[in-house]
């Protein structure tokens, strides 16, 4: 394995070589999860887990001895070390890169797979020559967190594949992927060969592999399961909105809004979030990053008011400075909850 480091990112490099000697020595390493629906907990994989985890992806993207993989990601998340593993085990070269957009589309050297996530790949993608930057690469990979329906509209328009991976940390990164472009696009995710799927009694995917040691590991995601390896994610049944009874999924929520708002040319970034009710037990907000305005107000509820059905409306819209994500891009659901409320 070989590590470039064009921009002489001494801190980078520290750390990645810090994590490859850790990786040589150890055979059981700590992770922490998100924290996106909890508080984060710490995870412990084998050396074995997390090399099984890299050779799918190796094997899947076909990842050569000659191949340079970039590393842009934080390395305390699970999904940079991964990448310095899966490196490792192609034997492949690692480019390292500070994670702003800026910094990652100037650089000159060749790029053949890259991990990012969906914000970092929206901010390229917007940059001077950042079309032509990453159709470049033989690959992407993009997790970590959701992609909305504006960043799937311009990924669509992308030449290189691009990937959108299905995961977490107790699987020791994705154990699906699902091709979000090109021709043979697909709305659904494929699993690794060596992975069985599941569901619950609330219809959340549970999943069995050498990776888990074979026992079931259940999430709380809602899937619909299409057949032994194939399967629709629908949402996270921790962030279901009960509303006067009716059971809202704020995710698929978000895509309707988002498809509308394109269509009348509101252009700010939102979510769904709720507050207590107590007629409804909860009631529905939107969740808006934007100055006030009262133009802005009445165009939005004239566009939800004319598309979507009553019990789907917002009965309150939140103007907020910023929304606040976590270091790997993932909203802060509960932060805005307690926010707002």
């Amino acid at each position: 394995m070989k590590i470039i480091n064009d921009n002489e990112e001494l801190y980078l490099f520290k750390n990645v070589n810090e994590f490859l000697i850790n990786f040589q020595n150890q055979e059981t390493f700590t992770f922490k999860t998100s924290g996106t629906t909890s508080k984060p907990k710490e995870i412990f994989l084998t050396k074995n887990q997390l090399l099984l985890s890299a050779q799918n992806t190796i094997d899947f993207l076909k990842i050569k001895s000659n191949d340079i993989l970039l590393l842009c990601l934080d390395i305390a998340f699970i999904g940079a070390k991964m990448q310095i593993i899966r490196c490792l085990n192609a034997n492949a070269s690692l480019l390292l890169s500070q994670p702003q957009a800026e910094k990652i589309v100037n650089i000159t050297h060749k790029i053949d797979f890259a991990s990012y996530v969906p914000l970092q790949l929206k901010k390229i993608i917007e940059s001077n020559n950042g079309i032509n930057f990453l159709n470049n690469h033989k690959a992407i990979l993009i997790g970590g967190a959701n992609i909305n329906e504006e960043l799937i509209i311009n990924i669509e328009n992308l030449q290189v594949p691009v990937y959108q991976t299905f995961g977490m940390t107790e699987t020791a990164s994705h154990f699906a992927i699902k091709l979000l472009n090109t021709e043979n696009k697909t709305d659904y995710y494929q699993t690794f060969p060596s992975v069985e799927i599941g569901k619950d009694e609330n219809n959340c995917i549970k999943i069995k592999s050498n990776i888990t040691n074979n026992e079931w590991t259940q999430t709380t995601d809602i899937v619909e399961i299409l057949d032994n390896q194939r399967f629709k994610w629908i949402g996270r049944n921790d962030f279901i909105i009960n509303s006067g009874g009716i059971k809202i999924n704020p995710e698929v929520l978000e895509k309707e809004i988002t498809k509308i708002f394109i269509q009348n040319d509101i252009k700010i970034p939102f979510l769904i979030s709720s507050i207590k009710d107590n007629l409804l037990g909860e009631s529905l907000v939107l969740v808006i990053e934007s100055k006030k305005s009262d133009e802005l107000e009445n165009k939005i509820n004239n566009s939800l008011n004319n598309n979507l059905q009553k019990y789907y409306r917002p009965k309150k819209i939140v103007f907020i400075t910023n929304i606040p994500f976590n270091l790997n891009g993932k909203i802060q659901r509960n932060n805005i909850k307690a926010m707002i409320s």
